[in-house]
């Protein structure tokens, strides 16, 4: 079969279902008509494991798989919420969001910071939404080399685990490098994570069962505003 014969037009809105989605369709209003290319094949391992009935094809240079077909080769679930109109992949993470800092403290006054709640977070030029916490701290001198701000959480000891993406927000200046350690009301260190500008690490879970006052001290290694983004903390009893 000539190329030509595999170019078709499709009108799509947003198809979750009939295209993207086996089992569940949601569609809008407004449809706009696109030149597909059907054929493309998905090969696994040697494998051809291209689906019968809902095939992928390429519009602009990007290739649509279906996302059940996806998952399939991958290993990665996916479940479609209806109440939110959003596809979920992998483990849904469900509970209650990390309150706000009770109390935030910094070693020296060369140290300026602050916090913010629900902003938007781009880290390397893609964003990941406004569901979390923004960590701000400015270390203005590099003669204070070691100086931290600490941003402490009361848990009361109420929760078993704290699941969280983090990262260095494109808005950090001067591109710092920060080490966040996760301490508890005693000192005791939970976990270390070091971020630089461009980085994010995502899925990190924390066991704070029995934690009080969970502490996440900044530090710097080197002068600069430093912008962390807490991506979508979620507590878990």
């Amino acid at each position: 079969m000539s190329k030509g014969k595999n170019v078709k037009f499709i009108s799509v809105g947003f198809i979750a279902g009939a295209v993207f989605f086996s089992g569940v369709s949601y569609a809008a209003n407004n449809a706009t008509q696109l030149k597909a290319f059907f054929g493309v094949k998905l090969i696994q391992n040697g494998i051809d494991k291209t689906p019968e009935d809902k095939k992928p094809f390429i519009v602009d240079g990007t290739t649509y798989v279906p996302l059940r077909t996806a998952s399939e080769l991958t290993g990665v679930d996916i479940a479609w919420d209806g109440k939110n109109s959003a596809v979920i992949i992998g483990k849904k993470v469900e509970g209650v969001a990390l309150p706000v800092p009770s109390n935030v403290v910094a070693t020296t006054n060369a140290v300026t910071f602050s916090f913010a709640q629900n902003q938007k977070m781009i880290i390397n030029n893609k964003t990941y939404g406004n569901k979390g916490q923004v960590l701000v701290a400015d270390f203005q001198d590099n003669f204070y080399r070691g100086e931290t701000a600490t941003f402490s959480y009361d848990l009361n000891a109420q929760y078993a685990t704290l699941t969280f993406g983090i990262g260095m927000d494109d808005e950090s200046f001067n591109g710092p490098t920060r080490t966040l350690t996760f301490k508890d009301q005693d000192g005791v260190l939970v976990k270390q994570v070091t971020v630089g500008m461009g980085s994010v690490q995502e899925g990190i879970e924390l066991n704070v069962r029995g934690i009080v006052r969970l502490d996440i001290e900044i530090s710097n290694l080197e002068s600069g505003l430093s912008i962390i983004d807490i991506i979508n903390p979620v507590l878990k009893r």
